[in-house]
């Protein structure tokens, strides 16, 4: 492995990598929101990758795997005759997958410590059915040149499926939710200052750009109230992560987020007026691989 450089309690990683700074860090707190963030979103991680054309017996590649949620989701939809290899650059995460696969006695899924170049040593000559992520391209430097090494992994006429947040909304909610639109304003800005920003233009253009066929980008969210647990944990969970990085980029402070207290009064802003809201929007995107001679990959 190249060497590490460990910065704000995140990380800068490889010489050759097209990794920027990962905004919230590998710590306990950050997988633990990891795997809420994944129990969120499974259902529609599920219905893309449905959608996409996942099936029984296929070999998936799933990049950037922290905990592991996005390699469950797959494995459950190829079945014991499929096969998941899932990877990521943080030994944290890795270990916390590994030990929820044998928890959860999924024998289907492997779990590497690595990037997108790195990863090769380990695959060998092992084709893909199906490369998948979710909310990973948005920290790429050059999401098309990885998306371009992923596919090298892939056979041709394979799949292609990410998920990635669309931040040119920050939410939405019905009546208006003061308080909510506020926090999903600060994380949004928290990443904009920190130059990792995505919407379904800029996902529909790295698709493009790494030469994805037959694309499909869709935009979509899960309309949610407050009988969902995790409706409002979703976003205090990312908002006490990224609250250092909210203060040291100018966007708000702890005495303006009141962290504490910040999931009761969410909880009561919507109760009062029984309202519906999508904390968050994302980004479908699925395609197919091409010919590697028209792939090309990282040196």
């Amino acid at each position: 492995m190249l060497p590490i450089s460990i910065v704000d309690g995140g990380w800068f990683v490889m010489e050759k990598s097209n990794q920027s700074e990962y905004a919230l860090g590998h710590s306990h707190d950050e997988i633990r929101r990891l795997e809420r963030q994944g129990d969120y979103f499974r259902k529609l991680t599920r219905e893309l990758f449905v959608r996409a054309g996942l099936r029984e017996g296929m070999r998936v590649l799933d990049f950037g795997g922290g905990a592991g949620d996005v390699a469950f989701v797959a494995a459950d939809l190829v079945g014991l005759s499929g096969t998941v290899v899932s990877f990521d650059r943080s030994a944290e995460a890795v270990l916390k997958a590994r030990t929820r696969a044998a928890e959860l006695s999924i024998q289907t899924v492997s779990f590497f410590e690595a990037d997108e170049v790195t990863v090769r040593e380990m695959l060998g000559t092992t084709q893909f059915d199906a490369v998948v992520g979710r909310l990973v391209l948005v920290f790429q430097k050059d999401p098309a040149a990885v998306l371009r090494t992923l596919m090298s992994y892939g056979r041709h006429g394979g799949i292609v499926a990410f998920h990635e947040y669309d931040q040119d909304e920050a939410c939405w909610s019905q009546p208006k939710l003061p308080l909510l639109e506020q926090v999903s304003m600060w994380v949004i800005e928290t990443f904009r200052r920190g130059g990792m920003i995505t919407n379904a233009a800029k996902v529909a253009r790295t698709f493009r750009d790494a030469g994805v066929q037959s694309a499909r980008i869709v935009r979509e969210g899960q309309v949610t109230d407050g009988s969902d647990p995790l409706a409002h944990l979703f976003l205090v969970d990312i908002m006490k992560n990224l609250l250092p990085l909210a203060e040291k980029r100018g966007v708000t402070t702890p005495a303006d987020v009141r962290i504490d207290s910040l999931l009761e009064r969410l909880k009561a802003e919507s109760t009062a007026v029984e309202a519906h809201w999508i904390p968050a929007f994302l980004v479908a995107a699925w395609g197919r691989i091409p010919d590697h001679q028209g792939i090309g990959t990282l040196a």
